[in-house]
């Protein structure tokens, strides 16, 4: 697989890579925080845009680095702005569940610690 790493920061600075997203046939793997904020991103930005060319990353050790890394802040302050039970996607109802489970969430910089 080929992959083209882009960054968006700060949050809502312009729409620039997403009209980009939009014009190009490649599929979109969503790299944010495993937290309801990093979700309400995924969801009400590219999910809803980009359709079913948009997956979010599920590490297959996320419940391992949840049950070690992870923060109470993250999951204390935001809530999902989403219905959970319209969401298709069976990763993001995965990592729904074990946020609830541990009442925590994990920032993506965690895999820089790991390095």
């Amino acid at each position: 697989m080929s992959v083209l790493f882009v960054s968006r920061y700060p949050q809502n600075q312009n729409k620039d890579l997403l009209k980009w997203l939009q014009k190009i046939p490649n599929n979109y793997l969503h790299y944010g925080d495993f937290d309801y904020a990093g979700i309400n991103i995924y969801l009400n930005e590219y999910k809803q845009t980009l359709g079913e060319r948009a997956k979010f990353f599920i590490p297959d050790n996320l419940e391992l680095l949840l049950s070690s890394y992870r923060s109470k802040v993250l999951y204390d302050r935001k809530n999902l702005t989403v219905d959970v039970s319209e969401i298709k996607e069976t990763g993001i109802t995965d990592l729904i569940k074990l946020i609830q489970l541990y009442k925590k969430g994990l920032e993506q910089e965690v895999f820089i610690d790991l390095i």
